[in-house]
């Protein structure tokens, strides 16, 4: 499209509205580049769980596909969502008694590094004692 400007317009000012308008054009390219991967990777994310088909069925004839009703009716009879939040709260248990067991680990070996440390401050004490008499020994 001519370029309102064209009489009053400065050359330079031309050129750097063209580079704009250049880049803005490679944006909007990569963008709708970018928006068309995406588009691509979700149908395939879809197509791998069988779900373009479900959607377009529904859509078309507003009921589901039996194969998919039959997998909602089977996770359904294995307890459906009771059974999902049951096994989350599962889950949940379980890490509160792994941390409970890591605390309790943490604080035996912070017990023990006490312990160890009184060893051998006890040692060193009863070493000084030991050459202490040896030397009074010695000195006698």
């Amino acid at each position: 499209s001519p370029c309102p400007f064209n009489g009053v317009a400065s050359r330079a000012l031309k050129g750097a509205l063209a580079a704009e308008w250049n880049m803005l054009r490679a944006e909007a390219n990569q963008t709708v580049s970018a928006g068309r991967a995406l588009s691509a990777e979700a149908r395939r994310v879809l197509s791998s769980m069988n779900l373009p088909m479900a959607l377009e069925a529904f859509l078309c004839s507003q009921s589901i596909p039996e194969s998919l009703a039959k997998r909602i009716e089977a996770w359904q009879a294995a307890g459906g969502m009771p059974e999902l939040k049951h096994m989350m709260a599962r889950v949940d248990d379980a890490a509160s008694e792994a941390m409970m067991s890591v605390m309790s680990l943490d604080e035996m070996v912070a017990s023990e590094e006490r312990k160890a440390r009184t060893f051998r401050t006890t040692c060193e004490e009863r070493r000084d004692q030991e050459r202490l008499a040896l030397a009074t020994a010695a000195d006698a």
